[in-house]
């Protein structure tokens, strides 16, 4: 790539939005729809959440609404701020942009756009592959970059109000068995929600369509993998890096990611460091900020192997 192409931008605020919405609303939960997003929180929001219960009452002239009838989440969002900085050589992202031209020019598809959008489309591509992580494994108690905040995981396990079946560590044999406790145990209401899911590892899933298949002599079918248990209205979800010995059962509105889409504090930032220092580099800077919960504790069935 010539001399005089220069790559550097700096997106900020709402500007910023159409480069940081692609990296972080991303992932398989969100982009399969597994969990509801909030993306303009400017700092802590109650998740928008409520529950109606007995609102059916004997008739009277006069009017007496019940106050337990309507039961509203207490539970808050309040994402919390991230930073990707990256610094590539620029001989390389060429040989990388030169190859999906070529790749793309075979195959008769668009190839990609110049070289600043197969570069910013690389980076978000791979910070995509952290999301469900995030979402999942947070924890406070630790340190790093998964300590910024609590993921539902943490959040479940110190929630008094979540159902938890005691089940064993997973394995071919009774994977089936152990999915049928946390099946059994969904609360009635929550069971015929039809955005209900089952959330299981990569590794726990390959076990229950190897059970499948040893139970009945064949290969699943590709509808009988995805549903739970035969129930065609639960859907059994695998999550990357979800971790193992781990079922957790709720329905898709009930959890909950935040961000903020709008904010002065989000950056997207390309400096094309030939143009600085005379590096022949690219460095990068994004910014962000995220969080998760979930609206109702009894409408989780969460369980671990001890």
């Amino acid at each position: 790539m010539p001399n005089s192409i220069d790559v550097s931008a700096t997106y900020e605020g709402q500007h910023a939005a159409e480069f940081i919405a692609p990296a972080i609303i991303s992932g398989k939960m969100l982009e399969q729809g597994l969990i509801t997003p909030y993306l303009s929180i400017k700092s802590e929001m109650k998740i928008p959440l409520m529950k109606l219960d007995g609102i059916i009452q004997v008739y009277a002239t006069d009017f007496n609404a019940d106050p337990d009838t309507v039961q509203i989440s207490d539970r808050v969002l309040n994402p919390k701020a991230f930073t990707v900085n990256l610094e590539f050589p620029i001989n390389v992202l060429e040989s990388l942009h030169i190859s999906a031209q070529m790749a793309a020019g075979m195959a008769n598809s668009s190839v990609p756009l110049d070289f600043q959008t197969f570069v910013i489309a690389y980076v978000i591509k791979h910070i995509k592959k952290s999301m469900d992580m995030f979402m999942w494994n947070s924890d406070t108690s630790n340190s790093g970059v998964l300590s910024q905040f609590d993921g539902l995981i943490k959040l479940m396990a110190n929630d008094a109000d979540v159902v938890k079946p005691t089940i064993a560590a997973l394995t071919e044999a009774n994977i089936i068995t152990e999915l049928n406790k946390v099946y059994t145990a969904i609360p009635e209401d929550s069971s015929e929600d039809e955005n209900l899911k089952v959330f299981v590892s990569v590794a726990a899933h390959k076990l229950y369509k190897q059970a499948l298949a040893k139970l009945h002599g064949i290969t699943p079918n590709k509808k009988v993998q995805a549903s739970m248990l035969y129930d065609e209205n639960i859907d059994l979800v695998s999550i990357p890096k979800f971790p193992a010995n781990t079922i957790v059962a709720t329905s898709s509105n009930n959890l909950a990611f935040g961000t903020d889409l709008t904010s002065d504090a989000q950056t997207f930032q390309i400096v094309d460091m030939r143009f600085t220092t005379n590096d022949r580099k690219v460095r990068f800077r994004v910014d962000f900020k995220v969080d998760v919960n979930y609206g109702f504790g009894e409408e989780v069935v969460y369980a671990k192997a001890a």
